[in-house]
């Protein structure tokens, strides 16, 4: 995904679902939150209207979403700027 993308502010349904493909649509995404099964690096996501940021960004360049305890996805954003 482009880094800008990320330096704007990606909502965490968007990231969720068009992103990750982790769950089929923005509604998805909202019951899968109320339901408690989305993370993001490790912590729970309890507000729908969350923005990722460089903030979520790891040590390694990538934030981690899963759902449920199986399903995992690192989004690694890449440069797009001018080179």
């Amino acid at each position: 995904m482009p880094l800008s993308e990320i330096e704007k502010g990606l909502g965490v349904l968007a990231a969720f679902s068009e992103k990750a493909n982790l769950v089929p649509t923005n509604r998805e995404a909202r019951n899968q939150i109320k339901a408690r099964a989305l993370k993001v690096n490790d912590r729970i996501v309890t507000d729908e209207r969350m923005m990722l940021n460089m903030r979520d960004l790891s040590d390694e360049g990538v934030i981690k979403l899963s759902f449920g305890p199986n399903r995992h996805v690192l989004l690694k954003p890449f440069n797009d700027g001018p080179a």
